[in-house]
């Protein structure tokens, strides 16, 4: 199966780019040089202060910590249209029927909501309206997780 595309620097880059285009950041490399992926906007400019010695209230300002808030969305946006992508062009099918049971649980159906994503039972969810998310990638039967 190809292999799943991550989340890379060039996504990330592609997002912090805009943001110093609108803000007129003279260095278009602070942003990505600080950001760390699902950071919110406060932790942003919290590496921003310590590390850049930008002020809070100047240069930090709460309309800007709040467009930091949205990198995180933005950059997660994009990998969802590449994870798509590789979905649609390599026609990825699950690897393994419901029912089948994996290192994680019980497969119980696939996700709706993610792509290529199995919805799995564990055996502390029973009775629960509650499943671990697993990609199809990294369900790993059970008998093939036992060594003969």
């Amino acid at each position: 199966m190809q292999k799943r595309p991550p989340i890379t620097d060039e996504m990330i880059r592609q997002v912090t780019d805009e943001i110093a285009r609108e803000y007129e950041i003279g260095d278009p490399d602070i942003l990505p040089k600080h950001y760390r992926n699902h950071m919110d906007g406060m932790e942003l400019a919290i590496e921003l202060a310590k590390w850049e010695g930008w002020d809070y209230g100047y240069e930090l300002d709460r309309e800007f910590i709040d467009e930091l808030d949205t990198i995180g969305i933005r950059v997660d946006h994009i990998h969802r249209q590449a994870v798509q992508q590789w979905f649609e062009e390599n026609n990825i099918q699950p690897p393994y029927p419901v029912g089948t049971q994996i290192t994680q649980g019980v497969i119980d159906g696939i996700d709706e909501h993610g792509i290529a994503r199995y919805m799995v039972k564990r055996p502390e969810d029973e009775g629960k309206q509650s499943w671990l998310l697993v990609n199809f990638e990294d369900a790993v039967p059970v008998e093939a997780a036992t060594p003969a």
